[in-house]
């Protein structure tokens, strides 16, 4: 009998540290891997917002054009 005092068992506890250092890098690429995938798809849909405000696309429902835009789109229509 130890008197109630833990004897050993440090390698359960580097054992539960390197499950929690796997867990943790894991979580982290994940979040890099969504992180870049967003922003890669925020960079596609800004682009073909961008070709739909300049005329090169269907107009998207809703949109508001931007002042100088709207300037261009009249001076346009009135030649």
């Amino acid at each position: 009998m130890t008197g109630g005092i833990v004897v050993g068992g440090w390698e359960f506890v580097w054992a539960a540290y390197g499950l929690t250092f796997v867990a943790l890098g894991a979580y982290g690429a994940s979040l890099a891997l969504r992180l870049r995938a967003l922003g890669e798809h925020s960079r596609e849909e800004r682009g073909a917002r961008e070709a739909r405000d300049d005329g090169i696309g269907p107009a998207s429902v809703g949109s508001i054009p931007s002042p100088a835009r709207a300037e261009r789109r009249s001076a346009e229509e009135e030649q």
